[in-house]
């Protein structure tokens, strides 16, 4: 190192400060010289070690142009997020980058991409199928990602993950993720004994439809007692980091305006009437929340699924998921006479196959029902 490698210069304010400038080498597919600047320094044994540690980041091939570096897969990995984050929502992109460093850095991490062969892929496979038999499936879709991206700019030759074979996935005994009419009168019964938040709560669950992010978002001001509807327009979410945020709903479709039964909205009506009692004691809610907890804050939803698991073991219930609720509500709707798209509306889903996967999921258990139906009549 030159003592002309690194200036000395005076910033605006009349500041010292020490900067230098290095050359890297050429990039070979676009002609231009490779420049790294730093400046800012405050001294010069700080300069000098920044210096240092340029040199070796250009020994060891760190400012190569990325078809002529060596990655491994978390190298790769590193490059890829930030592109991947610009395409899907933060909920999602939190669960991709929490799979990748819980499930695939470990496996696969440290190996070089020259070094990742279909047999290694089909040994991390075969092992996620044994650590995670339910949600392999995902680990692999999404660890292939990663090495597709590769192969898309070069750096590989082909993905290795299309030569593997996928395991058998485990038959699960599906059970009936929503409520019966009978069923949901019972467990509303038994949240209305739990107080007049939580049999709210449950009752505009299974009346409208909505996904539980979207309920616990909701503000008064999305609720229309004049024409009996309620806007859905946010949800709670994750961001990047895994902390809870207002976003957009899932998809445009569920940007949506949902009608509501008299018995519902007149719910509501002494639920605000009650919540207005209530701020006396523990002061207005933030965002004038329909839902606010002891904070006025939103509502967790491991919260509320804990209320639905307590009220299903008093009433002597079966415990149905939280977006069980919005599936039994799509149970009623068709059992009342409401079409397909009248449903798909109602739910907001883009498409309207998965109306009808839940059509058909609850048509099968109704028409085993009547089978059973049969066969006690006749040994009567």
């Amino acid at each position: 190192m030159n003592k002309k490698d690194i200036i000395k210069y005076q910033t605006a304010s009349g500041k010292d400060r020490y900067k230098f400038i290095v050359y890297a080498g050429k990039d070979e597919t676009t002609g231009k010289s490779i420049i790294i600047r730093k400046q800012g320094f405050k001294t010069l044994k700080e300069a000098k070690q920044a210096y240092l540690d340029v040199q070796q980041a250009i020994l060891n091939g760190d400012y190569l142009p990325i078809n002529q570096k060596r990655l491994t897969y978390k190298g790769l990995l590193e490059l890829y997020l930030p592109l991947y984050a610009q395409t899907v929502k933060e909920t999602s992109f939190y669960q991709f980058k929490r799979c990748m460093e819980s499930k695939v850095l470990p496996v696969l991490g440290d190996v070089y991409l020259d070094k990742i062969t279909p047999q290694l892929c089909q040994k991390a496979v075969n092992q996620w199928a044994r650590e995670y038999p339910i949600g392999f499936e995902r680990v692999t879709i999404w660890a292939s990602k990663v090495l597709k991206y590769a192969f898309k700019i070069g750096l590989i030759d082909s993905n290795p993950f299309d030569r593997v074979i996928k395991p058998k996935k485990p038959v699960k005994k599906k059970k009936d993720n929503f409520y019966t009419k009978d069923e949901l009168e019972t467990f509303l019964n038994g949240a209305r004994d739990a107080g007049m938040m939580k049999y709210t709560l449950f009752r505009l669950l299974a009346f409208s439809g909505m996904r539980i992010g979207e309920l616990i978002a909701l503000e008064w001001s999305d609720v229309d007692f004049f024409r009996k509807t309620v806007s859905i327009n946010k949800t709670v979410t994750l961001d990047k980091a895994g902390k809870y945020t207002i976003g957009s709903p899932k998809t445009a479709s569920s940007n949506r305006k949902i009608m509501l039964d008299d018995e519902t909205v007149n719910i509501l009506k002494k639920w605000r009437a009650e919540q207005s009692r209530r701020i006396i004691y523990l002061g207005k809610s933030k965002n004038d929340l329909v839902f606010p907890n002891e904070h006025g804050e939103h509502f967790m939803s491991a919260t509320v699924m804990n209320w639905n698991k307590k009220i299903a073991e008093k009433q002597g219930l079966r415990k149905i998921g939280l977006h069980g609720f919005r599936h039994t509500h799509a149970s009623l709707c068709f059992e009342a006479g409401l079409t397909m798209q009248d449903v798909k509306d109602r739910l907001g889903h883009s498409n309207i196959s998965t109306t009808m996967d839940i059509y058909t999921h609850v048509t099968k258990s109704r028409k085993e029902e009547s089978v059973q139906q049969l066969a006690k009549f006749m040994r009567a």
